[in-house]
């Protein structure tokens, strides 16, 4: 019986620990060491070993990650290479979170295949989760053919002497019960198993390389013998043995992951004046418990919403969440901000850091001019010759960082005004005013431009056009008796009467070449330009002759012609 030529076979798994290892485990090519493991980490010899034997490769960025929590995919892909089995197993995949194109797919058929691992009653494999000693111990006692042993009624209590045999599962319990009994599992100086803690790398590594201390492989057949005899009792009386202490040292040890949980609202990098949330996962991946566990985020102006910074403890396995939020300012525009968290333990125990890299947005010095008119004209509609506009200028910053000697200049008007600070979102305004001149109806149409200059070669403008009147070339012309007959009531023969010409331009636009002529007294006068608004007046008399008196009346007309 498999059982029985396996007896002399000793120890077996470490603590252990827990965080999720999402990334694929192995590269391409097994590198020649890694770059996180340090020769005086308590594994060291037996991982570089086991990389020399390709039973462990590692991760594409060359690191081992000893002290990070195995995942059930990690496990079952070192199982495999360490018993040797070839992933020949034809079998389909039923897992329902197993892509078929996974890393871990072929090991995972494999060790299903060989019987040493199951899935959940929800049909998933789960091989991101963590593997606890209890699990591994398990698939461990199904791979050597122990896991169903049965003891004398004697041994049915045989996990009494640990102080944590009753939290062993009901499921697990025959299997642990077995590695117990053929001393390969021992308890740790407390007398506990640590049954529930997950396992780490470095600890699979060790529970392997002891494995292996006491049985010999046959990678190509895939037998399992043991290289020396069973210790204790023999006979069909199998003796518990009393609990003895690991040689596995304290290895107190952290996980400070640190995440961003909010979203831009470009979608892409923060903005000024966003702000950004933070989530902390502090982790005891150690396998002791851990106390006054102080976390410290390095951002200046960060604001704890929620958590506890100082932690009083933290047992094996356990984390802590923590959330903090970050408002981004002028200066970390345009720079490569980071975010680091670091957690450690009083007395310096262990300590580690969590980063984050928060993607801002670039420099954008901008700003926008508008120019609008505050005033109306008389008319409702169109400004009128002689008219004041006055106009509104509005500079905004709207770019992330503050602009300075600001110049800003109105042509039309003569306007000109200086901003020596202008910061993101702020606002400056300034009037002025306009006369609508005759040129501007006569171009038919007037626009006004207002241009700002900031320092850093920041220039904007913004235009209005004003609506004026159309050309309206027009003059009148009026005609009075400034005389009085000598009757005070009407002119007699022989009698002068004087009168008054006067020519008004009532339009809007210059007239020139105005011949004015006053055709009964023969009277004829030319005005070479008359402005909008101007006068000329002009006297000529008439003598009654007997004509007029015949008729009874005398209408005198003037008439005036000018260009336009």
């Amino acid at each position: 019986m498999k059982s029985k030529a396996l007896k002399a076979i000793q120890y077996l798994l470490i603590a252990i620990m827990t965080i999720v290892i999402s990334v694929s485990f192995v590269s391409a090519v097994a590198p020649k060491s890694f770059s996180d493991l340090s020769s005086k980490h308590w594994c060291y010899e037996k991982i570089m070993d086991f990389l020399d034997r390709e039973f462990v490769i590692g991760y594409e960025d060359g690191t081992f990650r000893p002290d990070n929590t195995i995942t059930r995919a990690e496990f079952v892909r070192i199982v495999n290479n360490f018993f040797g089995y070839k992933l020949t197993a034809t079998a389909n995949n039923t897992f329902s979170d197993v892509n078929d194109d996974a890393w871990f797919a072929k090991d995972v058929v494999e060790a299903v295949s060989r019987g040493y691992i199951t899935g959940y009653p929800d049909g998933t494999f789960r091989p991101y989760a963590p593997i606890r000693r209890q699990e591994a111990t398990v698939i461990l006692a199904r791979i050597l053919g122990i896991d169903k042993d049965v003891y004398p009624e004697d041994h049915k209590d045989g996990l009494a002497q640990y102080t944590d045999g009753k939290q062993i599962e009901e499921w697990a319990y025959q299997a642990v019960h077995s590695y117990s009994v053929h001393n390969f599992i021992n308890g740790y100086e407390d007398h506990s198993l640590r049954i529930l803690q997950n396992v780490t790398r470095a600890e699979t590594v060790e529970l392997l390389n002891r494995l292996e201390e006491n049985i010999v492989i046959d990678r190509e057949s895939g037998d399992i013998k043991p290289t020396k005899k069973p210790s204790g009792g023999g006979g069909g009386s199998k003796t518990t043995p009393k609990p003895t202490a690991t040689p596995v040292p304290d290895n107190p040890s952290l996980d400070v992951s640190k995440e961003i949980t909010s979203t831009p609202a470009s979608g892409d990098k923060y903005g000024l004046g966003e702000t950004v949330t933070f989530l902390v996962t502090v982790t005891n991946n150690g396998n002791i418990a851990l106390e006054n566990v102080q976390i410290v985020d390095q951002l200046e102006g960060v604001v704890l919403v929620s958590g506890d910074e100082l932690i009083k403890e933290l047992k094996v396995g356990e984390n802590a969440s923590l959330v903090y939020e970050y408002t981004i300012t002028e200066a970390d525009i345009g720079q490569e901000l980071k975010n680091v968290a670091v957690a450690s333990t009083s007395g310096d125990k262990t300590t580690d850091s969590g980063e984050k890299e928060i993607p801002v947005e670039d420099l954008n010095p901008h700003m926008t001019v508008e120019k609008e008119i505050t005033s109306t004209p008389e008319s409702g509609d169109t400004y009128a010759l002689g008219e004041t506009v006055t106009f509104k200028i509005t500079v905004t910053n709207d770019g992330n960082v503050t602009l300075t000697d600001i110049t800003v200049t109105d042509e039309l008007t003569s306007g000109e005004w200086t901003i020596e600070s202008l910061a993101p979102d702020a606002v400056e305004t300034f009037e002025t005013t306009y006369v609508i001149t005759e040129a501007d109806i006569i171009a038919g149409e007037l626009v006004n431009v207002a241009v700002a200059n900031g320092s850093g070669d920041v220039e904007n403008s913004g235009d209005v056009p004003v609506p004026v009147d159309e050309q309206n070339p027009h003059m009148e012309v009026e005609k009075e008796i400034t005389s009085t007959p000598a009757s005070g009531d009407t002119y007699a023969l022989g009698e002068t009467v004087t009168f008054k010409i006067t020519v008004t331009n009532d339009g809007n636009v210059t007239l020139t070449g105005i011949t004015v002529t006053d055709e009964l007294t023969s009277g004829e006068w030319t005005i070479e330009s008359l402005a909008p608004d101007a006068v000329e007046t002009f006297e000529t008399t008439y003598v009654i002759p007997e004509a007029d008196t015949i008729a009874g009346e005398l209408v005198n007309v003037a008439v005036a012609n000018g260009s336009g």
